[in-house]
């Protein structure tokens, strides 16, 4: 069973947003910003002991506009310098620094995917707490999606992974230790991905909604 693991976060936003034509992590949301949504859950999720944050285009800008939030005693700030070499430097990087810190499962989070909240993340954590899997993930109707949890014993393989990519491929490739957390229609809604302006305005349409409702 997984249900003493200690839990950090690891999340990658290191990219230079090449598809949104700006840098989509300082976009203005709620008086925060795009990436502060992401870390704000993060840091607000109890099940995790800590949060690390990895910067990389631009990493001065986006850390400033992260305002009050960069200040937080449970986040942990890393520049991944090899950032345009792809994704997978900033998931090496922040896993890295949450393997030294010790702890014993990490929990992946995309700076560009704001609708993982705190109650979807305390759910997978959950599901992962009370199971013996290795790897545990979102049921996005037929597939895998985010967040990713996956326990020690995989971070060799994680640190393995190279090129723009993320963990999709470990997670596709250990099946049989992985188990998905079903939370409904939730699991399909939280996997919106801001790439582009028309994704930015999806998403602060559904942030309107939500705060009618």
């Amino acid at each position: 069973m997984n249900s003493g693991d200690r839990i950090y976060a690891v999340v990658l936003a290191g990219g230079t947003a090449s598809r949104f034509g700006r840098l989509k992590q300082v976009e203005p949301v709620d008086g925060s910003c795009l990436l502060g949504v992401v870390v704000q859950s993060a840091v607000r999720c109890e099940g995790i002991d800590r949060v690390i944050l990895v910067l990389g285009h631009e990493a001065d800008a986006v850390q400033s506009a992260l305002g009050r939030i960069a200040e937080n005693d449970k986040l942990e700030i890393v520049v991944n310098k090899d950032y345009r070499k792809g994704m997978s430097t900033s998931l090496r990087a922040g896993l890295g620094r949450a393997q030294a810190g010790g702890c014993d499962a990490v929990v992946f989070l995309l700076g560009d995917m704001p609708m993982i909240d705190t109650d979807l993340l305390d759910t997978v954590i959950t599901g992962y707490r009370s199971s013996g899997s290795g790897l545990c993930y979102v049921r996005a109707g037929d597939h895998a999606g985010h967040p990713i949890i996956a326990r020690r014993d995989l971070f060799d393989e994680f640190m393995k992974v190279s090129g723009d990519v993320g963990g999709r491929d470990v997670v596709r490739e250990n099946a049989e230790r992985a188990m998905a957390v079903d939370v409904g229609e939730r699991g399909i809604a939280c996997q919106l991905d801001i790439n582009d302006p028309e994704d930015m305005k999806a998403y602060l349409s559904r942030c309107r909604e939500h705060h009618v409702s």
